[in-house]
């Protein structure tokens, strides 16, 4: 039986961070949730094993997702791992470790690895290792003269002639169980007061047990210790994200700039324009256009739908609608099929009925508009009196004149009509024109103008 450690221990010193470092974000998820995900994948629905600090924010966000472990002085990977030990399952045979910050790890090459170390003979140890010149602080994998793995060195220990080694530790393991919960406790204190996790490997060479390397691809193994480091996981990871969704049908017209976080649904035959950005749980149905310079975040987009240079959030489109250019549609707004909402509209907390057509420079604010509604250029709703939002019901086919102002709490009746400039203080009945300030119906004429002369 498998289970899984993951080292969270970093405290974000070299990010220059307040905030632990396996908590700053990647596409859409922070780095450590990459890790959990990936190795889940492996091992299955059980919960994982993390150490990390006492750090509050750690625990709070991913308590129902793992094991939680306390490491309570950095004292290096070795005496993490040692803590970690009392919170592996009993009968686990084999344990997979891993780093919270290496969030472009696949599961195919945890799973190779786990494999390997499952062929060998007990207790055997499996690690990652990579080949490349940069080393990004690494350990080196030292060999002997037949080419057999023979111990790790960490970069700040290596001579000369062992820094030009360009295959690296990338610092993943399968260990038998029951070996390490031995082994880790005899881990000698280094000069700077650490326990060196890799010195496990060359340990167990020397005691004649099987160590074998499992080559992993050089893309995947960037560690994050700097928002420098994070900012090319980030680049590599989106490109991932992107080709993905190319395979799926989706055309993103310039890859290099649509930013598109990692749970975002796009339906096939859409296109993604340059400079769009679609982050949080987004949804995109199929069949549309989101235009250049579009952001999406938290919103669900039906089949069909046209959106340009605009920003929704929190925002749910039926099929066919339209927007944009430059709309903004708040948390709460909900538009049903082939509403048009134009330039500078912008909305909020409010249901928009089907074929609403909105048109431009109108806010639309804690309000619910029926079917084939108008609103006329300028149009505001008039939602908070200082103290609490009130709403504004609009019914089917209501024609808003340009630049109405709705005085919440009001009701425009169905078929009803609004002069240009009105302001609404009270309910407009059914198929009534009112215009002025304050908004009225036309009077009968007076009398006296019925008189002959």
């Amino acid at each position: 039986m498998l289970d899984v450690v993951v080292l969270a221990a970093g405290l974000g010193t070299r990010m220059r961070s307040r905030s632990p470092k396996v908590l700053h974000g990647l596409c859409g998820k922070p780095l450590l949730q990459w890790a959990l995900e990936t190795a889940r994948s492996v091992l299955g629905s059980s919960p994982l094993v993390v150490v990390g600090p006492d750090h509050a924010a750690i625990a709070t966000r991913f308590g129902a997702q793992a094991r939680f472990c306390v490491q309570p002085r950095p004292r290096g990977t070795g005496d993490a791992v040692a803590q970690s030990l009392p919170h592996v399952l009993p009968n686990a045979k084999q344990v997979l470790i891993l780093y919270g910050d290496m969030p472009l790890l696949q599961a195919d090459t945890l799973q190779r690895l786990v494999e390997c170390q499952a062929r060998l003979a007990e207790p055997g140890t499996a690690l990652l290792t990579l080949s490349r010149s940069e080393s990004q602080g690494f350990g080196r994998i030292v060999r002997d003269a037949q080419g057999n793995f023979r111990e790790i060195v960490e970069e700040r220990n290596c001579s000369s002639t062992q820094r030009a080694i360009t295959e690296l530790n990338v610092g993943v393991y399968v260990f038998d169980v029951g070996w390490l919960r031995q082994a880790v406790g005899d881990l000698s204190l280094q000069a700077n007061r650490e326990k060196y996790l890799t010195d496990l490997p060359g340990r167990a060479v020397a005691e004649g047990h099987s160590v074998q390397t499992v080559p992993a691809v050089a893309a995947e193994a960037t560690g994050v210790n700097t928002r420098v480091d994070l900012a090319t996981a980030t680049r590599r990871m989106r490109e991932r994200i992107n080709t993905a969704h190319m395979l799926a049908g989706v055309t993103l017209d310039d890859p290099a700039t649509a930013y598109i976080d990692a749970d975002v649904a796009i339906g096939a035959d859409s296109t993604i324009g340059p400079g769009t950005v679609l982050t949080g749980a987004t949804i995109v149905g199929e069949a549309c256009v989101i235009g250049a310079g579009t952001h999406l975040h938290d919103t669900k987009v039906g089949h069909g739908c046209h959106i340009r240079d605009s920003v929704l959030e929190g925002t749910t489109l039926e099929d066919d609608c339209h927007v944009g250019p430059f709309a903004r549609m708040r948390p709460g707004s909900y538009l049903e099929r082939s509403v048009h909402v134009g330039s500078f509209g912008e909305i909020k907390n409010s249901r928009l009925g089907p074929h609403v057509t909105m048109g431009h420079f109108s806010y639309i604010g804690d309000a619910d508009l029926g079917a084939h509604v108008n609103v006329g250029a300028g149009t505001i709703t008039c939602n908070f009196d200082g103290e609490t939002k009130q709403r504004t019901v609009v019914e089917d086919r209501a024609f808003l004149g340009s630049g109405t102002k709705l005085v919440a709490p009001v009701t425009v009746g169905r078929g009803a009509q609004t002069g240009a400039g009105s302001v609404v203080t009270r309910d407009v009945p059914a198929a009534t024109l009112v215009y002025g300030v304050p908004a009225r119906a036309p009077e009968v004429a007076d009398a006296s103008d019925l008189d002959g002369p």
